[in-house]
């Protein structure tokens, strides 16, 4: 019997013979836009439908093809497209309609932070400098949203729509309800996707696309090394330094002075010069909580043995650099 049933089932499909196949084709594509049976079709709707066949003009075969052999296998692929109401033609309803998603995309300018709570209850806080693409509404398959920059996600729970974020044109971020952070600006060396709360995958594509994935748990965080192409798993403990952007408190514990000024730029929207590779060389380890940006600055200067200049929101930092009296 089991054999019988694959046999009816290839044939269906194409793959034994055209001629199943021309009997589906010509009975859908017959029938109005409006009348395509969906997955919940009933038999009778189905026996209907294939009743108009008769009438409509099955493709036949020549004279010399036709034997009692087909006659029965034709006969068998019409009673069980009726019996199967659905289940071999009609997996998903999918396979007809499309859902029409509209997205929205939000752009946080430097020196500014934005919340926003997603359709589906998710709560995303976006930093200085990042564009965010994400749908008015979620549809019923995968959510999936685009990150350029950085972000700290609260995602729902719903274990049947994978929460995906795709960020920096090779990582690919899929939970099912966490919290975490990621980071990846475009023109810093390192990405960054960071676990709070919960379990996340992270798939990184490689430029000639090959694919590595890690599984991450909380105070876990993958890093994507972008000029070597490679991704890793780091643990972290201090979990301040990845939610504390939030409320404008900056944390750096031995961060290189590239990041920090970064950061520094990104937060305040000014530019910030180094005079010498000394400096450049320097490692950063400070907490700035929300304060004017002279003292930032006075305070970045003294970390590095140095001072600064400024002519509007340009700044410029020289000195001997790397104070040997600070941590």
């Amino acid at each position: 019997m089991a054999n019988k049933k694959k046999g009816l089932l290839d044939f269906l499909s194409g793959k034994k013979s055209e001629e199943g196949k021309k009997i589906f084709e010509t009975w859908y594509n017959a029938m109005p836009e409006t009348d395509h049976p969906e997955f919940e079709a009933s038999e009778a709707t189905l026996k209907e439908e294939l009743a108009k066949i008769k009438n409509r003009g099955v493709v036949p075969l020549k004279q010399e093809e036709r034997s009692p052999v087909m006659v029965y296998w034709k006969a068998a692929a019409v009673a069980l497209l009726v019996v199967s109401a659905g289940i071999l033609l009609y997996v998903k309803r999918d396979l007809f309609t499309k859902e029409e998603i509209t997205y929205t995309e939000h752009y946080v300018p430097k020196g500014k932070l934005l919340q926003l709570s997603l359709s589906d209850g998710s709560q995303v806080w976006l930093n200085s400098d990042t564009k965010f693409r994400y749908p008015e509404t979620f549809g019923s398959g995968d959510r999936e949203v685009y990150l350029e920059g950085e972000a700290f996600f609260n995602v729902s729970k719903d274990p049947s729509r994978p929460f995906r974020i795709h960020s920096g044109g090779k990582l690919t971020t899929t939970v099912l309800g966490t919290s975490f952070n990621v980071k990846a600006y475009r023109n810093d060396d390192f990405n960054e996707v960071a676990v709070i709360t919960g379990k996340v995958s992270v798939v990184h594509t490689t430029s000639d696309n090959r694919s590595s994935e890690v599984l991450l748990q909380p105070g876990q965080k993958a890093v994507l090394v972008k000029t070597q192409d490679l991704l890793s798993k780091e643990t972290f403990s201090d979990v301040d330094h990845y939610t504390s952007w939030r409320e404008g408190k900056l944390i750096f514990e031995d961060a290189p002075v590239a990041d920090v000024i970064s950061s520094l730029q990104r937060y305040y929207n000014i530019e910030i010069n180094l005079s010498s590779e000394t400096l450049k060389a320097c490692r950063v380890t400070a907490t700035f909580d929300p304060m004017p940006l002279e003292k930032v600055m006075y305070l970045l200067c003294f970390t590095l043995n140095a001072e600064y200049t400024h002519a509007g929101k340009k700044y410029s930092i020289s000195g001997a650099g790397c104070n040997p009296n600070h941590p």
